[in-house]
């Protein structure tokens, strides 16, 4: 089943300010927590910072014992997971009293004695690390940082190298002493990211809170506005252009607005009017020529040759009748007798070709347009007489009617000047014309061709030879009676 416009209006609006405030919400969101770790990062690094300068001033010659219990004190930090300071060669520093007597040795002194018992080396559990990061910062002699995810939760580590800066760094941490020279150790602080990541959650909570909200009240008002504005003037417009073709030509669409619906609308309604004017145009055309304008064919002079049967219908001593009524009566009583002639023409299989003053005339073109023709001027002359009746008027018709072999088509001039009119011309026509013109009051008369045609169908009166105008030799009549019951069944 197709989807409405509504329907498709309505989607195209959510998935839009789903997107739409889906990626404002995510890019703040992304840059409030990438902030969040920022700030975390910078708080480790000023750590470090304070770590490395206090580290660095105390592990001269004779002060490392004082550097130890600094690293010890640095360690209870609640914000601080771990602190640890490496050897360059990845062993935890004052693990042990290898550094201690190596110094000794390369200073040719004694070894040093303890204040406090020491256990001995064997016994001391010390760190390793070995990590990349770890050797990066000793080869590059720069800063490293990361976060890596534990079974707790995130952490963060920072990796900053004690550089060899002075004779008195080189002397003990000279190469038989450092995997390198210019490195004397490693400071490495672990911190956690889990309160960071609790303001992540909660971050990203809020954020999807505040998009679904906003969502909710921008698909509400866009898709109220969408209605308001868009949806039912083109429900309206769609319900006028239902009017039109149920025939309705009096619809009309209500101009609210002066934008592209408004347009719209006020294009509508000019395009009904057009269509009145046309459909009050087609009543002063033929069949004939409504159909060649809709087949689309060419609209140019000239014409094919036919055999057609055409039935000449002439009021009698109408003349006499205008003359001594009003004209508004002639007109209105002359419209009346014309319109019953020409639904009759029509129900019949028949086209009114034209009226010319109170004569009409119908043109038939199908297989049985001989015997339809007179079925017409029987009905013709039933439904004048029954007027008569009800009007309470004497009026009487004369009627023609012949078969031949005519021309259909447009006469008129092209050009500057645009007048065509369809119709039907040639000798044939003008003997069902003359033919008319002599039938008696309420007389119907078939030339020679068609009662040829209807020969079997219909009950004629004796033949008569009359001498009409434009013709040198006498035609022969057949005046008819009625059609054979066979023929009416």
């Amino acid at each position: 089943m197709a989807k409405s416009l509504t329907f498709k209006v309505l989607a195209l609006t959510l998935i839009t300010v789903l997107i739409g405030v889906g990626l404002v919400v995510s890019y703040f969101l992304i840059t409030q927590n990438r902030d969040l770790l920022r700030e975390r990062e910078a708080g480790a690094a000023q750590q470090t910072e304070i770590l490395h300068e206090s580290i660095k001033n105390n592990m001269l010659v004779g002060t490392a014992p004082i550097a130890r219990g600094l690293l010890s004190d640095l360690k209870k930090v609640q914000s601080i997971r771990e602190i640890a300071l490496f050897r360059a060669n990845g062993i935890e520093a004052f693990s042990d009293n290898e550094t201690i007597r190596l110094v000794n040795q390369a200073l040719g002194a004694e070894p040093s004695v303890p204040s406090e018992p020491q256990e001995s080396d064997a016994d001391v559990e010390y760190l390793t690390d070995q990590s990349a990061l770890f050797q990066a910062a000793v080869r590059t002699q720069s800063r490293q940082i990361s976060t890596y995810g534990t079974t707790g939760g995130r952490e963060l580590v920072y990796y900053v190298p004690l550089e060899n800066e002075s004779p008195a760094c080189t002397r003990c941490h000279s190469a038989a002493l450092s995997p390198d020279p210019n490195v004397r150790g490693v400071i490495r602080i672990t911190t956690s990211l889990g309160d960071v990541d609790r303001k992540i959650r909660q971050n990203t909570l809020a954020s999807v809170g505040i998009w679904v909200g906003i969502v909710a009240i921008l698909t509400v008002a866009i898709s109220f506005s969408l209605d308001k504005l868009v949806l039912k003037p083109i429900k309206v417009i769609g319900e006028v252009a239902g009017e039109v073709e149920r025939g309705n030509l009096e619809a009309k669409v209500q101009v609210r607005s002066k934008d592209e619906i408004g347009h719209l609308a006020d294009q509508i309604n000019h395009m009904i009017v057009g269509l009145n004017e046309r459909l009050k145009l087609t009543k002063f055309v033929s069949q004939a020529t409504l159909q060649q304008v809709v087949s689309g064919s060419e609209l140019a002079l000239g014409g094919e040759k036919c055999q057609l049967t055409v039935l000449f219908c002439d009021i009698r001593g109408f003349t006499t009748y205008a003359e001594q009524h009003d004209p508004q009566d002639v007109i209105k009583v002359l419209n009346l007798y014309m319109q019953r002639q020409a639904g009759i023409i029509l129900r019949a299989g028949g086209d009114v070709d034209q009226f010319v003053g109170d004569e009409i005339l119908g043109v038939f073109r199908s297989e049985t347009m001989a015997e339809d023709a007179v079925r017409a001027a029987l009905d013709i002359r039933a439904a004048v007489n029954g007027l008569n009746i009800s009007q309470e008027l004497n009026i009487h018709v004369g009627i023609g009617i012949h078969t031949g072999l005519m021309i259909e088509g447009n006469i008129g001039a092209q050009g500057d000047i645009e007048r065509l009119q369809r119709t039907v011309i040639g000798d044939a026509v003008n003997v069902g014309s003359r033919i008319c013109d002599v039938a008696f009051p309420d007389e119907i008369l078939l030339s020679q061709a068609t009662y040829d045609l209807v020969r079997a169908k219909s009950w004629v009166g004796t033949a008569r030879t009359v001498q009409v105008k434009g013709k040198s030799q006498p035609l022969t009549v057949y005046p008819v009676l009625a059609l054979s019951e066979h023929s009416s069944a």
